[in-house]
């Protein structure tokens, strides 16, 4: 529908990023103050990208999660322009900043959770989230005309 009503008054691409179902996979023997900072980050503070499926390996999964919530209390929303304020208002209802904390055992089972799924997504982080380049490709298949970035974006 959006795309529709884009081709019709502009005549130009339109991509649309609705996935937000990309994993974070947290092990046992991560740094577990940045494992809970960056999956913070990851859901909350990215949109189209979001991390919301957060995998957690069993033997720091009640801490993580103890730990996670506490981070997530504490974000301040609100003007972005105040003093002490983590982020602004979130700008769309259907990029809801929903995350779901998922226990998984060993490598095995966690990569049959992670890929148990429709989206065909293609970029990865190693220890951070949301960080983009211009010369790798970025985006989810199905959605609006592809992938941005890289030279991909000239061949479509």
């Amino acid at each position: 529908m959006v795309m529709e009503a884009a081709a019709k008054s502009t005549l130009k691409d339109v991509t649309l990023e609705p996935g937000s179902k990309s994993p974070h996979i947290i092990f046992n023997d991560c740094d577990l103050e940045q494992a809970v900072n960056w999956a913070a980050h990851g859901i909350l503070y990215v949109a189209c990208c979001a991390g919301s499926r957060i995998f957690v390996q069993s033997g720091i999964y009640d801490e993580f999660l103890k730990r996670f919530t506490e981070c997530t209390k504490n974000i301040k929303v609100c003007d972005p322009f105040a003093e002490g304020i983590d982020q602004g208002p979130q700008v769309s209802a259907i990029l809801d900043s929903v995350g779901v904390v998922i226990k998984f055992e060993d490598e095995e089972d966690v990569i049959r959770q992670a890929n148990d799924t429709d989206c065909k997504a293609g970029t990865v982080w190693v220890n951070c989230a949301n960080q983009l380049h211009a010369n790798v490709p970025f985006g989810d298949l199905q959605s609006g005309i592809g992938r941005e970035l890289g030279t991909y974006t000239l061949h479509k």
